[in-house]
């Protein structure tokens, strides 16, 4: 429950502190035998990891782990036991991303929520916040969310991540994804996979329309996974959404949807975000490989889990 969560979510900070103080003084990476790209890489999620916000019940390293993993099942064709192969998508089965677009897609998922304050858009607008600001009311976490990923990305220790890659067409890459990240183009990034398949369209533009709906649906992932492991997600979005909720109770702003205690439950947000929301955009997915098939009914098998459970075990 949400308690129980809140307390297990402590205990985590704390340890998380608790090692940060006791962290003895770093060598350079390529001092332990390690390549300049590896270790480029390396000081790159180091970095990023330390902007990410432990105190955050959910947006947290945790969560840009588990999106970065899911992008890699999907686009490698590891899911569920395949073969070490490219995954190819398409109504002719030939479409595939190359190895850097992948690699993009992965550093996509580690970095779409990089340094989140742990409340979401509408309450960074309703309050004037200076990143409403900055961004002008749009897209103002996705927006710094890339900012922040390219910030690292052209640290000196970092550079060498890109060493080798088309920095321009990379980089172009990378915002798009995070971009679609953004919940309010939900609709406009569905129309985007539900179209892959329509016409001629230049390789370039598939790759952004694939891009942009496999990282939205890494990023949505929850609902589709197992059930455990899913309720505990749910769990901590939940703990996050309500202090969301209570925050902007106490400062007179308006509560953004599903997060008020008062009127919004666990089970009815997971039922409806997993059943309107993420299931038809898991449905548009399966129609571009039937691979992605057994999360749909993974993911309709939790729904009706959340359906018979009433509100009991529910925050």
């Amino acid at each position: 429950d949400a308690a129980a969560a809140a307390r297990l979510h402590g205990r985590d900070v704390a340890a998380t502190r608790s090692r940060r103080r006791r962290r003895r003084p770093t060598r350079p990476l390529q001092s332990l035998g390690l390549s300049t790209q590896a270790a480029a890489l390396g000081a790159f999620v180091s970095r990023v990891s330390r902007l990410y916000r432990p105190q955050n019940p959910y947006h947290n390293f945790r969560h840009g782990l588990d999106v970065a993993q899911a992008l890699f099942a999907f686009c490698e064709g590891r899911l569920l036991g395949d073969a070490d192969t490219t995954r190819t998508w398409g109504g002719d089965g030939v479409f595939s991303l190359t190895a850097d677009e992948v690699f993009a897609a992965v550093l996509c998922g580690l970095c779409h929520d990089v340094d989140h304050p742990g409340v979401g858009n509408g309450y960074l607008v309703h309050s004037g916040h200076p990143l409403a600001t900055r961004h002008n009311d749009l897209a103002v976490l996705e927006q710094w969310h890339a900012f922040a990923t390219w910030r690292v990305l052209r640290k000196p220790d970092c550079a060498g991540v890109l060493a080798g890659l088309d920095v321009a067409a990379f980089r172009k890459l990378t915002i798009a994804g995070i971009l679609a990240t953004d919940m309010a183009r939900h609709g406009d990034v569905l129309k985007g996979v539900e179209a892959f398949d329509d016409g001629n369209a230049p390789r370039p533009s598939r790759v952004l329309q694939l891009f942009g709906g496999l990282v939205h649906a890494a990023d949505v992932s929850n609902p589709a996974k197992p059930w455990a492991l899913s309720k505990k997600w749910s769990d901590l979005v939940t703990v996050e959404f309500f202090a969301q909720g209570d925050r902007e109770k106490a400062e007179g702003l308006p509560v953004s949807f599903g997060m008020d205690r008062a009127t919004s439950s666990q089970r009815g947000v997971a039922i409806g975000f997993g059943s309107k929301l993420v299931a038809p955009f898991y449905r548009a997915v399966s129609s571009l490989s039937s691979d992605i098939q057994p999360i749909v009914e993974l993911l309709d098998d939790n729904v009706r889990v959340w359906t018979e459970l009433g509100d009991v075990g529910a925050v």
